[in-house]
Order: structure tokens, then C-alpha cells, then sequence
């Protein structure tokens, strides 16, 4: 495959790694211990029935992080108790948000697993992983991606820079491995989410297909019930090696078709919505306030752990997440989605591009997109996935 013109309209290009605000936002880190107790005094009355007994701590506390948030809530208490320290403060917001506004947001915190960063665990072909190849039962292939039915109507619109696209999709190819799931690992929180107990769930994506279209055809989401003991692990076809080193016969810049292996593990946390997220535009007492830029950046940074103007190095592999609700690189992903509205489609996996591929110059995230009535069947064969970069 030649070298295409301008790479950056293939790919996403990271060129900072920063996802925070661009104008001043200002720190928080005097003690408030004071105005924190005035406020969860009024708090004390609310009640949230929801179990959190599944959700454990996150075992990063703020010493641990020198001071910098966790974006991450292991308790009811806990997503108070930050959001009242910063989203409270005259100075940081010209108009703070009241008790009922932050007792609203609140009424969002939902659970969800984060898939974090599998240290100490040894390289394993089962389990809770990403990249590589994934292990499959004896008798199911790495599956192809179709050439689409409506090629022809594609090409019209796949010309100049895009005419890569439209040369990969005629072509019927291996999809990319991007995780594997394994469900088990998630304890009694997999059920709650509304997911399997058992199994796991292999996830594989057209990664330049899919760039521009979000059809079924380029996405593929395998539910595998096999014992562990009869899986082995699939070869990689040698057509996506190839594949990637076309892409820029330079040696330049690199699109990933073979993902890094690493292990990882699930992570029950509990999380709020982001202002892009339907969940908050829906809300009539907080819409407005997803619309304010100082609340959006403030509220952001806190969500993502950030301190001011400083990005976290970790800010890639902290997004990567299952079930919940989506981080918005742009517009939530769940809008837009044919057939029926947003509110019918439910995210299944969220993945930080940049990280997965352990690049820095990879910029993007794909979500995973299942319609509620099929993930309650356990049918995976129509899911989703919308690419989005900033």
C-alpha cells in the first residue's frame, strides 16, 4: 500500500497527549474541610439505595497520586465528597453549583469496570487481556470481515485522501484483535451491569473501515462459553503483518493492525457521566450547565483526574472501560446510531486507541455499542463500533 499524502487524515495523530482545558482553570488544593462539612451535613439526608458492597476502593489513594484526583470513585461518599470540593468553590467556578444541582449529578453515578493495567500478572493466552491473538475454541476461525454489499455507493464518497479506505474494503480481510474479556473476572458485578456471568467476550474491529462507518459488518463481538482448557491461541493471519508494514512504506508513521499483548484486569468502579453524555444533555437541571465552558472544564478535569493545565500520563489506559456510560472524544457515540434513538443503545466497551496500541502518536477512541434488547438476549452479532478523535 503506498504512502498516502497526509497521514493525519488516515489516522489520528496525538501531538501533545494532553486532553485538558486551553484556557485557565485553577487548582484546588487548599483544605476545605470546613465548607465540605456544611455541605455533607444537608447530604447526610440522601440516601442511595444501590448496592456498592461489589465496588472495592481503587487501592490509588490522593497520597499516593501526590495530590493529583483519582477521576475514579470507589463509594457514594467518596463522588460527594470531591465533587462538592470542587464544584462548590467560588473561586474556581464564578457561579457554584447548589446542593440540589450537585445532589442531581449524583443521581448519574452509575457502576461500571474499568480494565486497568494487568501488573504483576505474568503473559498469559487466557484471562483478561488485550492485543495479540486471541484464544479461540478449536473449531472457530479468526473471523473476516465481508467485502460490503454496497461498495459501489462507498466509492463515491472514498476519493482523495480516503481512497486508502476504499482499496482495504474491497478486499475481504482479517479483522484486528483489539481485548478479550473474560467475565468470570468480574465477579458478581458482571452480572449487574447486565452481562454475562460466564464466558468471554472477544472483541475485533476493522480499524480503517471502521474510521468512517460504524455498520455491523465492521465490527465483530464473539460470546465464547468454552472451558478455558480446551481454547488455544490463534495464529495471526499473516495479511494484517503485511498490512501494517504497507501502510507507510517509509517506516514513518505506523497504523496498528497487530495490537501489543498484555494482560490486564477488571476494576468495578462507580463513575458520572460526561457533559457530551446523553445522560447529562437529558437532564433538565443539568443540561444547562453542560452548556457553561468554566463548569465543563472544571467538572472534566476532576472526571479525569487532572490537576489544572497538567495532563496525566496515565490519562490513556485510565479510559479504558466496560458497560457504563461513554467518555465523548466529540458527540456521544450512542447518538446518531440507526435504528431507534441514543437511549436504546448502551455502551459495551470504550478503548483509548493511543494506549492500546502503546503509541503515542495514535490518537482516537472506539466504542462498542450494543442495542439494550440484544445484550438482554445475548445477542452480539449487531453491535457497533464508532471511531471518534478530537
Amino acid at each position: 500500500m503506498p504512502k498516502q499524502s497526509k497521514p493525519l487524515a488516515r489516522h489520528g495523530w496525538r501531538a501533545d497527549g494532553l486532553r485538558s482545558c486551553d484556557t485557565r482553570v485553577r487548582t484546588w488544593r487548599r483544605s476545605r474541610a470546613t465548607k465540605i462539612g456544611t455541605i455533607l451535613a444537608f447530604s447526610d439526608s440522601f440516601r442511595d439505595s444501590r448496592p456498592t458492597a461489589s465496588f472495592a476502593p481503587l487501592g490509588t489513594g490522593r497520597s499516593q497520586l501526590k495530590g493529583r484526583r483519582q477521576q475514579m470513585f470507589s463509594s457514594l461518599t467518596d463522588a460527594r465528597q470531591q465533587l462538592v470540593e470542587v464544584l462548590t468553590d467560588p473561586e474556581a467556578l464564578e457561579s457554584p453549583l447548589t446542593t440540589v444541582e450537585i445532589e442531581q449529578i449524583l443521581s448519574h453515578l452509575a457502576p461500571q469496570l474499568w480494565i486497568a493495567p494487568g501488573d504483576g500478572l505474568p503473559e498469559r493466552e487466557t484471562g483478561t487481556r488485550f492485543g495479540g491473538a486471541p484464544a479461540l475454541p478449536p473449531d472457530v476461525d479468526w473471523p473476516i470481515r465481508p467485502v460490503p454489499a454496497d461498495l459501489a455507493a462507498r466509492a463515491q464518497d472514498l476519493v482523495g485522501n480516503q481512497s486508502w479506505i476504499l482499496r482495504h474494503i474491497e478486499r475481504a480481510l482479517p479483522y484486528e484483535f483489539l481485548a478479550q474479556i473474560e467475565l468470570a473476572e468480574a465477579g458478581p458485578v458482571a452480572a449487574e451491569l447486565g452481562l454475562p456471568a460466564s464466558g468471554r467476550l472477544l472483541f475485533f474491529w476493522d480499524g480503517v473501515g471502521g474510521l468512517t462507518s460504524s455498520e455491523p459488518e465492521f465490527a465483530r463481538v464473539l460470546w465464547d462459553e468454552t472451558p478455558r482448557d480446551e481454547l488455544a491461541q490463534a495464529a495471526i493471519p499473516p495479511v494484517l503483518e503485511e498490512l501494517e508494514r504497507a501502510y507507510d512504506l517509509t517506516g514513518k508513521y505506523k497504523k496498528p493492525y497487530i495490537y501489543p499483548s498484555r494482560p490486564m484486569r477488571l476494576q468495578p468502579i462507580l463513575h458520572l457521566p460526561f457533559c457530551g453524555a446523553r445522560e447529562m444533555l437529558d437532564d433538565p437541571l443539568l443540561s444547562m450547565r453542560a452548556e457553561d465552558f468554566d463548569f465543563h472544564c472544571c467538572y472534566h478535569q476532576l472526571l479525569r483526574g487532572e490537576d489544572g493545565m497538567t495532563g496525566r500520563e496515565d490519562a490513556g489506559q485510565r479510559r479504558h472501560r466496560l458497560m457504563g456510560t461513554p467518555e465523548p472524544e466529540q458527540d456521544d457515540p450512542r447518538f446518531g446510531v440507526e435504528p431507534n434513538g441514543p437511549a436504546d443503545w448502551q455502551l459495551l466497551l470504550q478503548l483509548d486507541l493511543g494506549d492500546l496500541a502503546q503509541n503515542s502518536l495514535v490518537e482516537g477512541t472506539v466504542y462498542f455499542l450494543i442495542a439494550r434488547e440484544h445484550l438482554a438476549a445475548r445477542d452480539f452479532s449487531s453491535v457497533r463500533a464508532v471511531y471518534s478523535q478530537t
